[in-house]
């Protein structure tokens, strides 16, 4: 994070969660904030309705996007919403010009890197969880996101839909 700040990077965060009392598609369901802390027993599986704003609004601001991974268990209804409402977001953007490209996670835990200008900038290391968004969003996730344009009919609302994965990012990445 002290890198980030150095280098003016802007990091969202979720600041709320979705939460389950198990892994579970029909698992008992509540909400949490990072103030708060997520309950004992208890797992955060989507971001919060404030955590989809502040991820907007920061997609608002992108100039390219590259995303490579859901900020929920978006195969379950009770903790799709933030993925769909993120999509939603990208594809508007898409409509105004915005450069987007959709990833399939495969071995990534790292999701959302965000980018004013690929060639000029490297990626920050030393990040893990809950995941990277360079230049603009941070999100917790995992998951394929281009199942996630196909459960939601957008693979052609977007710039390009990759299955590349982890090969895709190490290839923008400069590491071929």
């Amino acid at each position: 994070m002290a890198k980030a700040e150095k280098n003016g990077v802007k990091i969202t965060l979720p600041v709320d969660f979705v939460t389950a009392d198990k892994f579970d598609e029909k698992a008992a369901t509540g909400t949490a904030t990072v103030a708060a802390g997520i309950p004992a027993g208890w797992m955060g599986l989507d971001c919060g309705a404030e955590s989809s704003k502040l991820y907007a609004e920061a997609v608002g601001r992108a100039k390219q996007i590259v995303w490579n991974g859901p900020v929920g268990v978006f195969e379950w209804d009770n903790f799709a919403k933030g993925t769909k409402n993120l999509m939603d977001k990208v594809v508007e953007v898409t409509k105004s010009g915005c450069i987007t490209i959709i990833g399939k996670k495969d071995e990534m835990v790292v999701l959302f890197y965000c980018l004013k200008s690929i060639k000029h900038r490297r990626w920050m290391n030393g990040f893990s969880r809950p995941l990277k968004l360079w230049l603009s969003v941070f999100c917790p996730g995992g998951g394929d996101t281009a199942t996630c344009c196909a459960k939601w009919d957008t693979e052609d609302k977007v710039s390009h839909v990759s299955t590349g994965g982890g090969a895709s990012l190490e290839l923008l990445e400069g590491e071929w």
